[in-house]
């Protein structure tokens, strides 16, 4: 899962990462860090700011951030979350949510999740509303 950077002042820059719990859902939370040689950790979440889903929801498995900005104060943040697809495989799809950079982040209330379907064996396409590709050649 991509980290995404997120620069606070001329020093500091929060990074959005999410990472696995022992049952295997994801998470998004932050560290700052001073852009430094070495980079400096100066602070991380003591929570995550936005969990999996509940059971039956399109990120019931967890959740990764896709961007990120800072709006009147808030963080705004698009993700992708995903659930299992019966009889195997994921659906993969994209949501928002925002509030303070400690967190907790509260879903839109219009954040329902547009699926996008990647058929088993063929991680170059990815189907759901329309259908993606590689070009040819």
């Amino acid at each position: 899962m991509l980290p995404f950077a997120l620069p606070r002042d001329e020093q500091v820059t929060s990074i959005l990462v999410s990472g696995r719990d022992r049952s295997g859902k994801s998470s998004i939370a932050w560290i700052d860090v001073v852009i430094d040689d070495p980079p400096l950790v100066i602070g991380s979440a003591a929570r995550p700011l936005l969990e999996p889903g509940t059971a039956g929801a399109f990120d019931e498995s967890g959740v990764s951030v896709s961007w990120a900005t800072v709006r009147d104060r808030n963080l705004e943040v698009w993700y992708h979350g995903w659930a299992p697809r019966r009889p195997s495989g994921w659906w993969n799809s994209i949501g928002t949510a925002s509030g303070p950079m400690d967190g907790p982040l509260v879903r839109a209330e219009n954040s329902s999740g547009a699926s996008f379907e990647r058929p088993l064996g063929r991680f170059g396409e990815i189907r759901g509303p329309f259908e993606a590709r590689p070009a040819p050649g």
